[in-house]
């Protein structure tokens, strides 16, 4: 399979606030939280080059197929279980 362009991007977002925030409070409230209550929030991101056995491994652990973006033709006999750390990437 040819060199694909392939990213891992984490988005950290970091709250400050008084008192705890609920476990039920999704993304969308806290954003909302943020923008008109009492949130303060700042984001940062890392987005970095992976490999396709990478990738596989992100996607597994997230609990998606991998052939979900590496596509029905994804050899998995390449697919070793490595952890991402033991991959090849390029970076």
């Amino acid at each position: 399979m040819a060199d694909r362009d392939l990213y891992r991007t984490v988005i950290l977002l970091e709250v400050l606030h008084e008192g705890v925030i609920p476990s039920d409070m999704d993304l969308p409230d806290i954003v909302r939280e943020t923008i008109h209550g009492d949130f303060s929030a700042k984001w940062t991101s890392n987005c970095v080059r992976v490999s396709e056995t990478e990738m596989a491994t992100y996607l597994t652990a997230q609990g998606s197929d991998p052939a979900f973006i590496l596509g029905e033709d994804w050899n998995e006999q390449t697919y070793d279980n490595r952890t991402p750390e033991e991959g090849d990437s390029d970076e």
